[in-house]
């Protein structure tokens, strides 16, 4: 937490937690949720780019919940932003 900006970072365990659950038959979407007790009014997710790319590749899609906003990646963009970085 720095000011009112929540700082999260997806370690890359838990990266491939996100992926493994991506596997899963059914799983149409894994989620990274960011959860603080303070005012926040900017968040800040850092993800590791397997991460993003093996979601994608896996078909899921991705949501990043946080105290300000949730926002859903649809999987056939993550392969392109994994791929990238």
């Amino acid at each position: 937490m720095s000011g009112s900006t929540a700082n999260a970072t997806v370690s890359s365990s838990q990266g491939s937690g996100l992926v493994e659950a991506a596997k899963n038959p059914g799983t149409s979407e894994v989620t990274v949720k960011v959860e603080t007790d303070e005012d926040v009014t900017e968040a800040n997710v850092t993800l590791p780019a397997s991460a993003v790319k093996g979601v994608g590749d896996n078909k899921a899609d991705l949501t990043i919940t946080t105290p300000v906003a949730d926002v859903t990646l649809p999987s056939e963009a993550l392969t392109g932003l994994g791929s990238g970085a």
